[in-house]
């Protein structure tokens, strides 16, 4: 099942279903400021190996802007040594990470804490304007 995820500036945000085509509109479901697309696999497994996978994409204002969010979240490993990896990389202006994982509590948290950093990240760009160009 894949479910895509809009986030409107004010907090409302809303998604989509792509299986039953109907979407549904709930308010303040992330705290992000700024306007920021993302499309996420809800936790699909992959049969093969069963393990949990999930993708997010974050669009960006520019690909310097995207850069930037790469080098700031990236130093951020995994702390445990096995059971979850996670990838990220910048295509354009966009902002790739997919995550595996053998259970879906280590998935969440790994996600759910992605996500605060993502949001400080943006807050702090935000609070600084935009990129200088070098």
């Amino acid at each position: 099942m894949w479910v895509q995820y809009y986030i409107p500036p004010l907090g409302a945000a809303s998604y989509s279903d792509a299986a039953s085509s109907s979407s549904v509109v709930t308010s303040g479901v992330f705290l992000l400021s700024t306007t920021t697309n993302m499309a996420a696999s809800e936790g699909e497994t992959n049969h093969s190996d069963g393990r949990l996978e999930f993708s997010l994409d974050v669009p960006f204002p520019s690909s310097r802007e995207a850069v930037i969010a790469l080098n700031s979240l990236s130093p951020d490993r995994e702390p445990r040594k096995g059971g979850i990896s996670k990838h990220l990389e910048v295509t354009g202006s966009t902002l790739s990470v997919k995550w595996s994982a053998d259970e879906a509590r280590i998935l969440r948290v790994s996600v759910n804490s992605f996500m605060d950093h993502l949001s400080l990240v943006m807050e702090t760009m935000e609070m600084f304007g935009p990129a200088v160009p070098l």
